[in-house]
């Protein structure tokens, strides 16, 4: 149960700093992380939401399969969602 609430949340926040970062960007603001803003300056808005969303689920798919044979994966998930929580945070403070 506890497995599937961190991977429950590593959705969730990946979902917020999409939408965090969309308004942010409206907003006049610049994506942070270098490899999504490469992204929105070669090709557009839905190729950097589209890179965000594939290797969020590419993340959950990873550590699903690993988990099965290696339990330690699974504190690497729970550093990734710490990780986004502060992003989603500090997207949510240069919004304010």
């Amino acid at each position: 149960m506890l497995r599937l609430a961190a991977l429950a949340a590593f959705a969730v926040l990946n979902l917020l700093d999409m939408a965090t970062t969309r308004t942010a960007l409206a907003g006049g603001l610049a994506e942070g992380n270098p490899l999504p803003s490469w992204l929105l300056r070669e090709a557009g808005p839905w190729a950097m939401y589209a890179f965000k969303a594939a290797t969020s689920i590419l993340v959950v798919a990873v550590v699903v399969w690993i988990g099965r044979q290696w339990c330690g994966i699974w504190y690497a998930i729970h550093l990734a969602n710490l990780i986004m929580a502060v992003v989603v945070l500090l997207n949510l403070m240069q919004l304010l």
